[in-house]
């Protein structure tokens, strides 16, 4: 199974490697075809970024995280190619960072069906957890940790760590005790267009574990 920046879950057969399905996470990907139009927009820069899904094997689900933020390309009307010089045939202008989202969606892992969806206010670049107790973790560029149901994607526990979180998530034990731990700050500056926070670990103690 395989997703990026496309936002297209593409699924194959193991043995065969043979397309079984695929699955767009961005509806409206080309709102136009550049050579037919002299502007369009384009989810540029969209799709799963660093972090990848995150599958259950349980409940057969394959969860993916994704931004889903427009750029609006125009043509040049006269067009300079400099050798050596990035030319797209054109400029891009990115849409402002209040017009971004994100999202978090549960797929079928064997058909492709789209179980469930969560918005995200923020693009959603931070990784997803997903856990034998059928709940699912990942958090937010708003600073917010969040615990999922991961059958139903209902928001069971949400809290704030002071920093946009962009990394990943992981679940351990020790000493009898089960923890979950989170990065959160300073993602990097691309991502972080208000308060980066400080580059901090926060550490969830499981209640009665």
């Amino acid at each position: 199974m395989r997703i990026g920046k496309f936002s297209i879950v593409r699924c194959s057969l193991s043995i065969f490697m043979k397309l079984r399905w695929r699955f767009g996470i961005v509806a409206g990907l080309f709102l136009a075809i550049f050579s037919l139009y002299p502007q369009f927009k384009l989810l540029y820069n969209r799709g799963s970024e660093w972090n990848g899904p995150a599958y259950h094997p349980g409940m057969n689900l394959l969860y993916v995280p994704q931004v889903d933020w427009c750029t609006t390309f125009s043509a040049f009307e006269q067009g300079r190619y400099i050798p050596g010089k990035l030319y797209m045939g054109g400029k891009s202008d990115l849409d402002p960072p209040d017009k971004a989202q994100g999202w978090v969606t549960a797929v079928d892992a064997s058909t492709g069906a789209v179980r469930w969806k969560y918005r995200s206010p923020r693009p959603m670049v931070a990784g997803v957890t997903a856990t034998a107790g059928n709940v699912l973790f990942s958090g937010e560029l708003t600073g917010d940790f969040l615990v999922f149901d991961a059958r139903t994607g209902d928001v069971l526990y949400r809290f704030n760590t002071g920093g946009p979180i962009g990394g990943g998530v992981v679940t351990y034990a020790a000493g009898g005790k089960q923890y979950v731990a989170v990065a959160s700050g300073s993602p990097s500056n691309f991502w972080v267009d208000r308060n980066p926070g400080a580059p901090t670990i926060v550490v969830f103690a499981l209640a009665g574990r």
